[in-house]
C-alpha cells in the first residue's frame, strides 16, 4: 500500500477545498494511505474525511500560516494571536521568507511517503498564508513531490523569482486547467516539462442529492424576469462591485430581473451599503454564507460568474452539473467550460458585463437547453488516477 502526503491551507469553504474534498473522494476507491495536514483545520468538514484519510495537525507555528488574523484571534491561543500578528507585520514589511522558515524549524519532519502534493500553491510574499511548497520541500521525505496549481499565476502576479526557484525543485506540476498550464509555462517556460493538467474532480452524485434539499433562503422567481445567481467569496477579484455598476444602467432602461448572491467576506459591508445606497435591496439579493448553494443553482435561468480572473471555477463546473447555463467573463480557462451550448461568456470589463447581460435580457431565448458538462471534464477522475500511476502504482 502506497502513502500520500497531502498538504493544503484549511477547510473553509471554496474552489480549492471542495476540489480537494472530491479529490480525496476519488483516492478513497484506490489501495493508499492518505495523510492529510491542514494548516488551519478549524472547521467542520474534518469530520467528513473517507476513511483512508488520516487528519495530522501541524506545530502552532506552521498553524497560524494558514490563518487570516481574525481566525488566529477567534483561536483564543495567545502564542497562535501574537504568532501571528507578528508574522503578518514582518511580512507585510519585508516579505514571509524568514516568519515562514522560522515556523518550519519547529515542524518536525514526515517521512515515509511515496508521494507528497502541496494542494495550495504559493501565494505572495506579503502575506504569511503561504508555505505549502516550502513545506513539502523542507519538512517531508517523499520519494515524489509535486506541486497543484489552482491559480493563474500570470493574471495573480504570482510569476516571481523566487516561485521560480520553489518549483523549480519539485518532482512534477499539476494544474487545474489547460490554460493555468499554459500560465503557468508562460512565466516559467523552462519547467515545462514537469507540467500536466488535470481538471478538478466533481461529485456528481453527491452535488445533485444536495440540489434537491429544501433551502434555507426563498429564491424568489416571477414570470418574465431572468433570475441570475452567484457563490462566491466577496473578495475584490470575484468582480461583484464591478457588475453593480454594469446593471444599474439597465435597470433604469426598465429590464426585469434579480440577482441573488450567496457569500460573505471582507467586502460584505461595502457592498451591502452600495446595494441600499442605490435602493437596489429587491433586485440584487446578499443572501450571506449559504452552506448548500445547490437548491439556488437549479432554481435560477443563470449561474452568474463575473470574476476579474479565475483558474478553473469549482462553481461553474458544479453549476453545469446541474444543467444550469453559466455567464460568465472572458478569462482563459473559460472556453474550456463554456461554448454556446451551455453558456455565454462576455467581455471582461464592465462595459463587456452590460453589453452580454442586455443581450441576454432582450432575448431571453438565448438561453441554453442542453447543459452539461464536457466529456474530457467528466473523466477527471481517471485522469487523476493516471496521473497517480505515472509514477506510483496505487
Amino acid at each position: 500500500m502506497k502513502k500520500i502526503l497531502i498538504v493544503n491551507k484549511s477547510f473553509q469553504l471554496g474552489g480549492i477545498q471542495s476540489a480537494l474534498r472530491n479529490m480525496l473522494n476519488v483516492l478513497a476507491e484506490e489501495d493508499v494511505k492518505v495523510d492529510l495536514m491542514i494548516f488551519n483545520d478549524r472547521n467542520k468538514e474534518k469530520e467528513n474525511l473517507p476513511k483512508n484519510v488520516r487528519l495530522i495537525s501541524p506545530c502552532i507555528p506552521v498553524k497560524t500560516m494558514g490563518m487570516s488574523l481574525k481566525d488566529a484571534i477567534h483561536t483564543k491561543n495567545p502564542i497562535i494571536i501574537v504568532l501571528k500578528t507578528v508574522f503578518a507585520i514582518w511580512s507585510k514589511i519585508f516579505g514571509n521568507t524568514i516568519p515562514i522558515a522560522v515556523a518550519l524549524m519547529f515542524q518536525k519532519k514526515l517521512c515515509g511517503y511515496d508521494y507528497a502534493l502541496a494542494y495550495h500553491h504559493e501565494t505572495k510574499t506579503n502575506t504569511t498564508v503561504s508555505g505549502f511548497v516550502r513545506f513539502i520541500l523542507k519538512k517531508c521525505d517523499a520519494k515524489e513531490k509535486i506541486g497543484w496549481i489552482h491559480t493563474d499565476f500570470k493574471a495573480a502576479g504570482l510569476n516571481t523569482e523566487k516561485n521560480r526557484k520553489l518549483y523549480a525543485k519539485l518532482d512534477r506540476i499539476i494544474c487545474v486547467s489547460k490554460a493555468v498550464m499554459k500560465s503557468f509555462t508562460d512565466c516559467y517556460p523552462e519547467l515545462s516539462l514537469k507540467c500536466d493538467y488535470c481538471y478538478n474532480c466533481i461529485s456528481t452524485e453527491e452535488i445533485k442529492e444536495k440540489s434537491n434539499k429544501k433551502p434555507d433562503f426563498h429564491l424568489q422567481k416571477e414570470n418574465g424576469r431572468v433570475c441570475f445567481f452567484s457563490a462566491c467569496r466577496l473578495s475584490a477579484e470575484k468582480g461583484i462591485e464591478r457588475t453593480i455598476g454594469a446593471m444599474m444602467p439597465l435597470i433604469k432602461e426598465g429590464y426585469s430581473f434579480k440577482w441573488y448572491i450567496a457569500g460573505d467576506g471582507i467586502l460584505f459591508n461595502k457592498i451591502s451599503k452600495k446595494i441600499k445606497q442605490n435602493k437596489l435591496e429587491d433586485i440584487i439579493i446578499l443572501m450571506d454564507y449559504q452552506e448548500n448553494p445547490y437548491p439556488y443553482m437549479t432554481k435560477c435561468d443563470w449561474f452568474l460568474l463575473p470574476s476579474f480572473h479565475e483558474a478553473f471555477p469549482m462553481v461553474a463546473i458544479e453549476a453545469l452539473t446541474l444543467g444550469t447555463p453559466v455567464f460568465a467573463t472572458e478569462m482563459p480557462a473559460m472556453r474550456e467550460l463554456i461554448d454556446e451550448n451551455n453558456g455565454y461568456i462576455c467581455d471582461n470589463t464592465t462595459e463587456g458585463i452590460e453589453k452580454g447581460l442586455r443581450h441576454i435580457l432582450m432575448d431571453n431565448a438565448v438561453l441554453p437547453k442542453n447543459v452539461g458538462l464536457k466529456k474530457e471534464m467528466k473523466n477527471s477522475s481517471l485522469k487523476l488516477k493516471q496521473i497517480f500511476k505515472t509514477r506510483i502504482n496505487v
